[in-house]
């Protein structure tokens, strides 16, 4: 399973779809996945938190902390981005960005999660981003949206 950003951060912080993320994460059949890009999204999340007043910088030091020993475990396999994921994602934005907002950074997102389905790594990309759930699936990706009843956009 490929964590996108949106559905990661779930795993550190309590809201929507959190109780799904942690069950999946927690999941000792399931790999984990994320990209080196999750890594750089859940500090700008948790640094958003701090300035709207939902996390306190001791409790975002805690959280950073508790992401580091996790991967220092291994719990985590990080994807390192090549220059494959780079022209994946121009594709896909050649692809939708006229017709959808994809944004850049979710189309590397998403060219990595492809990459992963690509080499039989990948079951399912785990997402809470409606519309790159919708991208996904048109690639043909299974996804699961945590925030959703059953986990799996229609």
């Amino acid at each position: 399973m490929l964590f996108e950003s949106s559905a990661f951060v779930k795993y550190f912080r309590s809201e929507e779809g959190s109780d799904k993320v942690i069950v999946l994460i927690d999941d000792p059949t399931n790999q984990t996945f994320i990209s080196w890009l999750t890594l750089v999204e859940m500090h700008s999340a948790l640094a958003r938190r701090v300035r709207v007043g939902e996390l306190t910088v001791a409790e975002f030091d805690q959280v950073r902390r508790y992401l580091y020993a996790q991967l220092r475990s291994g719990r985590f396999r990080v994807v390192w981005w090549s220059s494959r994921h780079l022209w994946k994602a121009v594709r896909l934005l050649l692809r939708y960005g006229m017709t959808d907002p994809l944004r850049a950074l979710d189309a590397l997102q998403l060219a990595t999660a492809l990459d992963l389905k690509e080499q039989e790594l990948l079951d399912d990309l785990v997402c809470s981003d409606d519309l790159l759930c919708a991208l996904a699936q048109r690639e043909g990706l299974a996804v699961i949206n945590p925030k959703l009843a059953d986990g799996h956009p229609r």
